[in-house]
């Protein structure tokens, strides 16, 4: 019986092309270092995966808001992952299923293609993106309200 082995690619592994691929999700959602199979239909995805493995490209797999079988840019969430495709396990004109490995997160800044599939310009998404302190002393204040319902919490018993 023949081994497959698979390897862990971490964050600083290779560099996120300025625009990628995009492949959406209906039921899921990959983060990064999640190994998993896809099931992709349609013959535009079908071309992005095979267009991807043949060029060694990351794609990003992003969630749809709505299941609905032709998506336009704002049927998409903006933050999704970066994906290796490590191998196609099955394929048809039609139909693939790629075993992928989330990289990293990402941000969809603008749309540049959605026929026969979508392109989009994204960036890197760290874990602190979230965190604009914009109003020092209001941070602060937010910060010690924590502190005093978190106080307030333990002295319940």
């Amino acid at each position: 019986m023949k081994k497959t082995s698979f390897t862990v690619h971490k964050q600083t592994d290779g560099a996120l092309p300025e625009i990628i691929t995009l492949i959406p999700m209906k039921d899921d959602v990959v983060f990064p270092h999640v190994i998993l199979p896809l099931e992709v239909t349609g013959e535009g995805l079908v071309m992005a995966i095979n267009e991807a493995v043949a060029r060694n490209e990351l794609i990003g797999i992003v969630a749809l808001k709505y299941d609905i079988d032709l998506p336009e840019p704002n049927d998409f969430y903006e933050v999704g992952t970066a994906a290796k495709v490590l191998k196609v396990v099955a394929s048809a004109s039609d139909r693939t299923t790629p075993l992928i490995e989330g990289v990293m997160r990402i941000k969809v800044i603008e749309y540049v293609q959605t026929k026969p599939y979508h392109k989009a310009r994204v960036q890197i998404r760290t874990p602190l993106d979230f965190l604009v302190v914009t109003d020092h002393a209001e941070f602060l204040g937010q910060i010690r309200n924590i502190h005093l319902n978190g106080v307030d919490t333990s002295n319940l018993g």
